[in-house]
C-alpha cells in the first residue's frame, strides 16, 4: 500500500484498490473516490479513510463508478459511515451511477431503498433510489 499526501488530497493505493480523497476550495466538501475491488479482504483502509474524510469536511461525496467487484462488508461500511455521519450532523451522499457489480448487490442484499433508514432520525439513507 502505498499512501501519498498533497493540499486538500489523500491518495492510498493497495494492490486492487485506489481511495482517493479532494476538498474544494472552501474545505466544506470532499470527494472520495474508490476504484477497484471493495472486498473484506480490504475495506479496513476504506474505513479508515472514510472516518478522516468525514471529519474534515460538512459533505463528503461518494464515487463508486470504477468499483469493479464487491461483496457485503462495503455495505456495512458505508452503512455505519452513514450513520455516523448523521451523528456529527454532516451529509454523505453517493454521485454518479452505480456500477453494475454494486447494483446487483444492493439488489441481491436487499438494501433497495424507497425511503430512509429507520435507524436515523433524519430518515435518510444511501441506497434510496439508487437501483433501477
Amino acid at each position: 500500500m502505498v499512501v501519498t499526501e498533497k493540499k486538500d488530497e489523500i491518495t492510498i493505493k493497495g494492490t486492487n484498490q485506489v481511495l482517493s480523497f479532494k476538498q474544494d476550495n472552501t474545505g466544506s466538501v470532499g470527494v472520495l473516490d474508490i476504484e477497484g475491488e471493495m472486498t473484506v479482504a480490504n475495506v479496513a483502509e476504506l474505513k479508515s479513510m472514510l472516518m478522516q474524510s468525514l471529519t474534515s469536511v460538512d459533505h463528503l461525496v461518494l464515487n463508486l463508478e470504477k468499483v469493479t467487484s464487491v461483496d457485503i462488508s462495503l455495505f456495512q461500511v458505508l452503512c455505519s459511515a452513514h450513520r455516523t455521519s448523521v451523528g456529527l450532523k454532516k451529509n454523505l451522499t453517493i454521485s454518479g451511477e452505480l456500477p453494475e457489480p454494486l447494483k446487483q448487490l444492493v439488489e441481491i442484499a436487499g438494501f433497495e431503498r424507497n425511503g430512509g433508514c429507520i435507524s436515523n432520525s433524519c430518515n435518510t439513507c444511501l441506497w434510496t433510489d439508487k437501483v433501477i
